[in-house]
């Protein structure tokens, strides 16, 4: 049975932190957490669950943060959350059970994150959770940090983790309010500015931050610079949000360009097959929009294949499309049984309540009549 530190930076996560930290004491061995300076009640609701609560001041550097808080810990593995992150109370037993039955030669333990309240049309992303203390594991970036597999360790070795596993273990990312909604792209900007090398995974999630900002353009031109390092995973998780931003551009014909060449690149996904439908639709092809909806209910979920995941897209999202695009042309059975297809998907919708609503009066109307 191995040994666990559960490690957190924080700053002003009063809402959440409590409720965060109640997770981590099921499982935790020790919960360490370093305040980067906040002005609420963080510190004192840290050591209701913990007597290791220490200060750091802050740089805009989440890396530096992390590595200290990392170099605290005691334990043989360590697990990174964060103050808004919820682990539910199956999920907590099932990492308790995990501390007695990994593999002695597993280094990283992969488990899901995904993003706003607890749906399965919430985001998914696989994130490397939990990885052995003994390896010297060292953040790197200001923002978007992450711990490179392959890298020189303190002591000057070169250390590369080779045994990894995935577990179905979720973390549900749940933020009741953003504290500085700019912070993540002023990051990046000043690492611009001081001339910093990005390296393709940067360029990915700087496009994600540049259209989150509704920067369109520019999140479109990073897309386009990181297209040239040919690093599938990142021009993958840039991808979507390089499509979006030139459909927030009205480059309809563009957006379906760069599907098509995406779809010569990588197998096809939900999120691609649903993307050449929606440009279709809105230049008014209509059978190549069907097509391409269709398609998009036949692609298998795989979350280890496409960077970011977003499960609306396998039935939810193509069955509305598709319900739309029947009551277009009239044919108002399919379009009601698309419908109730993307209902069963997600029944708290309330676009697919209020087609159904109409649905059903054009059917009370329609007896009227006869």
């Amino acid at each position: 049975m191995f040994t666990l530190s559960v490690c957190l930076i924080a700053k002003d996560e009063e809402p959440v932190l409590a409720r965060c930290l109640a997770c981590a004491k099921r499982f935790a061995d020790e919960i360490i957490v370093v305040d980067t300076g906040s002005a609420d009640r963080t510190r004192e609701i840290a050591r209701g669950f913990t007597d290791q609560v220490y200060e750091f001041a802050w740089h805009d550097d989440f890396a530096e943060a992390r590595n200290f808080s990392y170099s605290l810990a005691n334990y043989d593995y360590i697990m990174w959350l964060d103050a808004d992150e919820v682990v539910e109370a199956e999920d907590c037993e099932r990492i308790a059970a995990l501390k007695r039955t990994l593999p002695p030669d597993i280094d990283v333990v992969y488990m899901v994150m995904r993003g706003a309240e607890k749906s399965n049309l919430a985001t998914a992303v696989l994130r490397d959770r939990m990885i052995r203390r003994s390896l010297g594991a060292r953040w790197v970036f200001p923002v978007h940090e992450g711990i490179p597999m392959r890298a020189a360790s303190p002591d000057g070795q070169v250390r590369e983790y080779k045994g990894y596993i995935a577990e179905n273990i979720t973390i549900w990312h749940k933020k009741a309010l953003v504290n500085d909604p700019g912070r993540n792209l002023r990051i990046f900007e000043k690492m611009e500015a001081e001339g910093t090398a990005f390296i393709p995974f940067n360029d990915a999630y700087y496009c994600r931050e540049l259209y989150a900002h509704r920067h369109y353009e520019k999140a479109y031109a990073r897309y386009l610079r990181l297209k040239e390092s040919r690093s599938l995973s990142d021009i993958a998780h840039a991808l979507p949000f390089a499509i979006w931003s030139l459909q927030c551009l009205e480059r309809w014909r563009d957006s379906l360009d760069e599907l098509a060449e995406a779809l010569e690149r990588f197998k096809p996904t939900s999120l691609l097959c649903c993307e050449m439908g929606n440009g279709f639709a809105r230049l008014g092809e209509d059978s190549q929009a069907e097509f391409w909806y269709l398609k998009a209910l036949s692609c298998p979920f795989d979350l280890r294949g496409f960077g970011l995941a977003f499960p609306a897209y396998d039935v939810y999202v193509p069955c509305l499309k598709l319900s739309k695009l029947y009551a277009r042309a009239g044919r108002m059975g399919k379009a009601a049984e698309y419908n109730e297809k993307a209902a069963a998907a997600c029944p708290e919708s309330l676009s697919a309540a209020l087609n159904r609503l109409y649905f059903a009066s054009l059917a009370r109307d329609g007896e009227r009549t006869v």
